[in-house]
């Protein structure tokens, strides 16, 4: 470890265990680093190295003259012109509170040596815990007493110090940290301000005193306080982290996302706590009963195991672990082992209590993966549980999981989709989805644990799908007496939606809403929300605003609606017979390259308790667009 003398500014080499200051700042675009401060110390000739310190000596104590000098010094650097005023006054600051020595990272550090640099990183949090005082310099902040800094959306609360990653665990560590305005004048301790802090960064003021241990605190939260902190390299996002975890691993920048990934797996394979894998959008109730599709849609994603980035932690602060033991006894499974985990081509391979998504299904294509941990803020007999889809190869003995995630939006709702990874499950919920016919609530399954694809978003959410009908529908309706349209009508608000009907002398049905499309990898799923329909649901109740049904790219899908009770037409009371109705449209996804998408209409049907059955059948020729006006780009 190399210190700075604070009388002097030259460095101080292997000191042993003296008492010293330490300074945690945000890096300016101009930092004092070890070059520069070694090319000065030569400028100003200076005599003499610093070897060793002794052990015992004070930091008030300590001078010139001490035996533990080989040579003394001839001058100081303290007042060069190319000294940054950052180091001078840090410096001055320790020195004035009797502190001989001090460690700033920016300068000693020698960070053109790879191993000198990856030493440090690992002993980061160690340095900062075993300093006497930290000082925490916030250069966006103005001197201040004590209530403005309590006052919320004062630039205390504003400071970027608070927003930088590497601060996070230089925060935590350091047992006493003394909080400097821009003028190096003193706004406030840790412990003075503790719930100020905690009110800023969410730590828990137990955390911030050193009244807990970090490893009572799940691996979901701790990820939770860095998840909207940034760093200027993004391997950093993992580095920075290492002392919050207890890891130690070699930093290799260059590698990307991949030093997160590697985090992530060194935890999980030294921490007993299955939170690591509680990241994402948690949903926001427990799960409903299997439900029309309208509702909800399970789909693939192009995810993984492990989070990309601590931001994948935002909504995990609430997550608790749950001990093996605590875990096995709220599942009612004594004979539950300790889950142990190896890493392969195919991914994490290990045994973990799995369920189908949709009750009573003997081979199910989505499955929850329940975890040893739950929701704080939710029933304390919920688990958590993610959402995965079963590869195609699964079997008995090899069953291959792909991440997956409910995706829904709230009804009478017009604003973006939600996908949501988590889902809270009770006992009762878990015990309703096993089956006589499904084997073992444990399955043996691989995980995907890296992604190794270059896309950086999971979900892309492409235009509006375009409405086309077959040729041979309107062909066929025309000679039959019907009128098949589908245009674009605004309501009073100025919103747009389109709006399909069917229209004969006894029928008029119409459904109006929206199409939005989105695309999960080479899966591609079309969302008709509806604003109104003229008939039933296919359950007999009446089509709520907001209700939704979704289209897939793997197939065609047919849904039928049925018919209300009669109503007068006109006042002649000439009855439209809408009773004993039934209206069947048959989907399918047209997929182009581009990301373009379009909703075909194949079949129309219409059965009548009176009539013979009406199925003018689709050609396998180019689609018709049949439009009154000319959508925008975008969602309406």
């Amino acid at each position: 470890m190399r210190l700075l003398d604070t009388e002097t500014g030259h460095f101080v080499n292997n000191p042993g265990t003296v008492p010293y200051a330490i300074l945690s700042h945000v890096w300016d675009r101009r930092e004092l680093s070890y070059q520069d401060a070694l090319q000065i110390q030569n400028s100003s000739q200076l005599t003499a190295v610093v070897d060793e310190v002794s052990p015992s000596q004070s930091p008030t104590l300590v001078s010139h003259t001490s035996s533990a000098f080989s040579i003394a010094h001839s001058s100081s650097i303290l007042d060069h012109p190319d000294l940054t005023s950052k180091v001078r006054e840090a410096c001055r600051v320790a020195r004035e509170h009797g502190y001989r020595y001090i460690w700033i990272d920016s300068c000693c550090i020698d960070k053109t040596s790879s191993s000198e640099l990856s030493e440090a990183i690992n002993s980061m949090h160690r340095w900062y815990r075993d300093a006497s005082v930290c000082y925490a310099f916030l250069a966006d902040v103005p001197t201040a007493n004590r209530a403005e800094i309590r006052s919320p959306g004062s630039p205390f609360y504003q400071s970027r110090w608070f927003t930088r990653g590497w601060t996070l665990q230089e925060l935590i560590a350091s047992r006493s940290l003394v909080f400097l305005s821009r003028d190096w004048v003193a706004l406030g301790t840790k412990v003075s301000l503790v719930d100020v802090v905690e009110t800023i960064t969410g730590i828990d003021q137990d955390i911030l005193r050193h009244q807990k241990s970090l490893d009572q605190v799940s691996v979901a939260r701790r990820m939770s306080w860095a998840s909207r902190r940034s760093t200027t390299r993004v391997e950093d996002e993992a580095y920075c982290l290492l002392g919050i975890f207890g890891i130690n691993m070699e930093t290799l920048y260059g590698e990307g996302r991949h030093a997160f990934f590697r985090l992530q797996e060194k935890i999980l394979m030294q921490i007993p706590d299955q939170s690591i894998f509680a990241w994402g959008l948690p949903f926001p109730r427990r799960i409903p009963p299997p439900a029309p599709p309208e509702v909800l849609d399970l789909v693939t994603l192009d995810a993984t195991l492990f989070a990309r980035a601590p931001s994948d932690f935002a909504h995990s602060d609430a997550i608790v672990s749950l001990s093996h033991h605590g875990f096995r006894t709220k599942l009612q499974r004594s004979t539950l082992q300790p889950p142990e985990y190896s890493f392969s081509s195919y991914g994490l391979r290990t045994e973990l209590p799995v369920v189908p998504a949709h009750a009573h299904y003997t081979t199910p294509d989505y499955v929850f993966v329940i975890l040893a941990c739950q929701h704080s803020e939710g029933s304390a007999d919920d688990f958590i549980a993610v959402a995965f889809s079963v590869h195609p190869d699964a079997s008995e003995s090899h069953t291959q999981l792909v991440s997956a995630g409910l995706r829904w939006r709230p009804r009478a709702s017009v604003g973006p989709f939600i996908t949501c990874r988590l889902v809270a499950l009770s006992l009762k919920d878990i015990q309703a989805r096993q089956s006589p016919h499904m084997r073992d609530l444990l399955w043996s399954v691989y995980l995907p644990s890296y992604d190794r694809s270059t896309s950086e978003s999971a979900l892309i959410t492409i235009d509006e799908a375009d409405v086309l009908l077959a040729p041979t529908i309107d062909e066929g309706f025309s000679s039959n007496g019907y009128e098949v349209e589908c245009d674009i009508v605004s309501d009073a608000h100025g919103n747009r939606r389109r709006r399909f009907s069917l229209r004969k002398r006894d029928i008029d049905f119409f459904l109006s809403g929206t199409y939005e499309s989105s695309r999960h990898g080479n899966h591609v799923v079309v969302c008709m929300v509806l604003e109104e329909c003229s008939m039933l649901d296919p359950y007999g109740h009446p089509v709520q605003k907001g209700s939704m049904l979704w289209i897939h790219s793997t197939g065609r899908t047919e849904v039928t609606w049925m018919g209300k009770s009669n109503k007068v037409e006109n006042l002649n009371a000439v009855f439209r017979s809408t009773t004993g109705l039934s209206v069947s449209l048959a989907f399918s996804l047209e997929v182009k390259a581009g990301y373009q998408c379009s909703l075909v209409v194949e079949e129309i049907s219409v059965r009548r308790d009176q009539d013979d059955e009406v199925r003018p059948l689709s050609s396998h020729g180019e689609w018709r667009r049949r439009r009154r006006s000319r959508q925008p780009h975008g969602k309406t």
